[in-house]
Order: structure tokens, then C-alpha cells, then sequence
């Protein structure tokens, strides 16, 4: 059976996946993948990664992956993903503000108070 290879951790990057995974504001999907990466630093092999971080174990891979080649800033989503904007953000502006007026009038028509 073949050896897991572990990640070397620095002490600022320890403390940080740690505060990731511990911290309970922290966006879900960051704190399963800083869990995948202190089980690979661990030595934990995939089988049970897979099962403490809740992932595939090709996900585990691809995060564990993606930390060795740009570290912590490698398990960030990439920017730019998804489809392109549809509307400017002066168009978004304009219908965010023109928007609570609107709805309230709704609201109102149909019962609903604030």
C-alpha cells in the first residue's frame, strides 16, 4: 500500500487552517478544504480525509494539490469564475436603489408590513 505524502506546514499557516476550521464564521467550503489540508499534513491517508473533511477524495486531491503549488491563497476560489456580468455595475446600482421603494409597494398591496 502506498505511503500518503504529507504537506509541510509552516506556523502561520497551521494557525491559520486552524482558524478556518474552528471558526464558526468562516464560509463552509474554506474550512472543508483547510480540513483536507491539516489531514494531509497529518499524514492521514485519503480514505479517511475523504471521510473527516466530507469530500471526494478527488476533491481532496485537487485541494491538496492546489495548496502545494500557491499555498493558502491556493485553496480561494478563482476569480472570474462563472459566466460573465450580464449588466454594468452602474446598471446594478441604479436597480439595487430603485428597488426597497418597489418592493415595499408590493408588499404592501399584497399584506406585507415592514
Amino acid at each position: 500500500m502506498r505511503k500518503p505524502s504529507s504537506i509541510e506546514l509552516t506556523n502561520q499557516q497551521r494557525s491559520v487552517l486552524l482558524m478556518w476550521v474552528t471558526a464558526g464564521k468562516s464560509e463552509h467550503r474554506l474550512a472543508k478544504k483547510a480540513r483536507v489540508i491539516l489531514c494531509a499534513a497529518a499524514g492521514v491517508g485519503l480514505k479517511d480525509m475523504e471521510t473527516e473533511a466530507g469530500l471526494s477524495w478527488q476533491s481532496c486531491l485537487k485541494w491538496r494539490k492546489r495548496f502545494v503549488e500557491h499555498g493558502l491563497k491556493g485553496l480561494r476560489d478563482i476569480p472570474g469564475r462563472g459566466g460573465p456580468a450580464v449588466i454594468s455595475p452602474e446598471e446594478r446600482v441604479n436597480v439595487r436603489n430603485a428597488t426597497p421603494g418597489r418592493l415595499s409597494l408590493l408588499g404592501s398591496r399584497r399584506g406585507i408590513r415592514r
